[in-house]
């Protein structure tokens, strides 16, 4: 509501502009009479100046009169406070009466042309009309292209943290403010984002994919409205993604490889559809980075149900995990199927290493190039490492444990212990 206070108070102020020259008129313009008919010798309707004056009936003539008038008063209190002297007084009096003889004969040597007071009446009803339209047009141009319910929306990101229990009358508020400005301005595409984001809390999925949808085709690519997009189109399908959701997801992993919830999306749907080895790979990358303790369980118990349901791939192998000493919180496990010596590995599995997995399996579901997998090596070593910065290649000061070289064509299913410590106390190679 403040907004149209302000602008109010300025479509007043430009009618008053407008209505200046009307409201400036004097009674004696107006009527064609002296505004003072009484006035003495120096005023109007004397016979006191040269150039007979009392024929004067022009506003101009008026107006000449009255700044001259205005002036002797200005020159008599410039005297009476002692300003100028009483001989330049008298001076500057003289200069006066000379510019307004020169100012009615320039009158009397150019009369104004017949019909040109019929033509300045004719202008005062165009200026009135005018006073009136120019401000309304400002204001309906405004409301066309400007921002009249901006301050209105200010702090609108609020939604983003708001509680869909707790503050459900100010979400509810927001909504009916949010939907009155996209349909009136269908190019916001943040006020569509975040109207999208109430309908994703108030379990409009449909609607919250739309919003996110058009939001996206004003603003290009941005990632947090692809991931707002993606979670409303897998809910709105019921934990599967389409075509279009899977192209989403993968845009977002495009971006950052290992999102966790994105691969948790990707690896519930590929389980969905029966795509068991997708759903593994996905899994195992979902449980790659750091991830809360109950999200990771969860995790792991549906990559124990995927796996299940894929069967033995082989040639696999199963590695027990037993650490000598606690691994720092911060640290990252490896376990790794690569050429004997080192290079590109054939297979690789990634966890947080406290607290340390009990086992982990290394087959072609966990490979780290498809087009390489542990199915196509020869001769291979495991090597477990616990990283204390979190890089897949050797720092000083990592834990490890390397395995003898293993023939792993036809090998079936292989089985190995890695005892793993800080370098002070690692054990021999096993």
């Amino acid at each position: 509501m403040t907004f149209w206070i302000p602008a109010t108070l300025l479509a007043l102020a430009a009618m008053g502009f407008a209505l200046a020259p009307f409201l400036r008129r004097s009674p004696g313009r107006s009527t064609g009479k002296p505004a003072h008919p009484g006035d003495d010798a120096r005023g109007a309707g004397t016979d006191s100046f040269p150039g007979d004056v009392r024929d004067a009936s022009t506003g101009r003539d008026l107006a000449l009169r009255a700044l001259y008038r205005q002036r002797l008063e200005e020159l008599e209190e410039e005297a009476a406070s002692g300003l100028i002297e009483a001989s330049n007084r008298a001076e500057v009096e003289q200069e006066l009466d000379r510019g307004l003889l020169d100012e009615f004969a320039g009158r009397s040597a150019a009369p104004e042309p017949a019909g040109s007071h019929a033509a300045a009446g004719r202008r005062g009803p165009t200026w009135l009309l005018l006073a009136v339209l120019i401000p309304l047009l400002t204001l309906a141009l405004y409301l066309q292209v400007g921002e009249p319910d901006a301050e209105l929306l200010q702090g609108a990101t609020a939604v983003l943290e708001l509680d869909p229990e707790r503050d459900r009358l100010e979400l509810d508020r927001w909504r009916v403010l949010l939907a009155e400005r996209v349909e009136r301005a269908p190019d916001d595409a943040q006020s569509r984002y975040l109207l999208g984001r109430i309908y994703l809390n108030d379990g409009e999925f449909g609607l919250a994919a739309q919003a996110f949808s058009r939001s996206r085709d004003v603003m290009g690519d941005d990632p947090g409205i692809d991931l707002a997009w993606l979670q409303a189109v897998y809910l709105a399908n019921e934990g599967r993604l389409d075509e279009a959701g899977r192209e989403i997801a993968e845009r977002v992993l495009g971006r950052e490889p290992n999102h966790p919830m994105v691969l948790e999306m990707l690896a519930i749907d590929a389980y969905r559809r029966g795509d068991y080895a997708e759903s593994v790979t996905r899994f195992n990358r979902a449980l790659g980075d750091a991830v809360e303790p109950r999200g990771r369980a969860a995790l792991e118990l549906f990559l124990k149900q995927a796996r299940s349901m894929l069967g033995d791939l082989e040639p696999s192998i199963d590695v027990a995990l037993n650490a000598l000493e606690t691994p720092p919180a911060s640290a990252t496990l490896f376990v790794i199927a690569r050429p004997v010596g080192g290079g590109m590995p054939f297979a690789v599995v990634r966890r947080a290493a406290a607290p340390l997995p009990d086992a982990v399996r290394l087959d072609d579901a966990v490979s780290m190039n498809p087009a390489l997998p542990l199915s196509a090596a020869g001769e291979i070593e495991v090597v477990v490492r616990i990283s204390l910065t979190g890089a897949a290649v050797r720092h000083p000061g990592d834990w490890e444990w390397r395995s003898a070289p293993l023939k792993i064509a036809g090998a079936g299913t292989l089985a190995l212990t890695a005892e793993i410590a800080s370098p002070g106390t690692a054990r021999p190679e096993g």
